[in-house]
């Protein structure tokens, strides 16, 4: 089950709306992620652009206790599965129900998923790098 469908290990905030709606971000972003796993969706999906989900996924982070808190890193960088132009059918991993002696079907079901796979590589280490960024500089204030 999602973990951040309430304020679990919250902290005081400074504001409360905006930590209350920066919860409600997350706890949506979840949900779609459980449905979805290993997908990449269109970037419609999402309950809100990635910039404020960004912002969303860091004020929860100084709120919450430090079990939350990396999976709030995780979440984050699940960012890179949402693109524009995926369309409406999520594309997935999974050949579950392929006939695996064919090496052929499984490599063009799964052709797809390695494309965006490869066009999502600079975004996905790009999100870990600002994650990992945001990380030092919260350490460095005390957070």
């Amino acid at each position: 089950m999602w973990p951040f469908n309430r304020r679990q290990g919250a902290k005081k905030s400074k504001s409360q709306a905006e930590t209350d709606r920066a919860f409600e971000l997350v706890a949506a972003y979840g949900k779609i992620i459980e449905k979805y796993p290993i997908s990449f969706c269109d970037i419609d999906f999402l309950p809100s652009e990635k910039s404020e989900l960004k912002k969303a996924l860091k004020s929860v982070w100084a709120v919450s206790d430090s079990a939350t808190r990396s999976h709030l890193g995780a979440t984050y960088v699940l960012l890179f599965q949402f693109q524009l132009g995926v369309g409406d059918q999520p594309i997935h991993s999974d050949i579950s129900g392929l006939d695996h002696s064919d090496p052929l079907q499984l490599v063009e079901a799964l052709e797809p998923f390695l494309n965006w796979s490869q066009t999502t590589q600079n975004e996905q280490d790009e999100l870990l790098a600002e994650w990992r960024d945001f990380e030092t500089r919260a350490a460095e204030e005390g957070l």
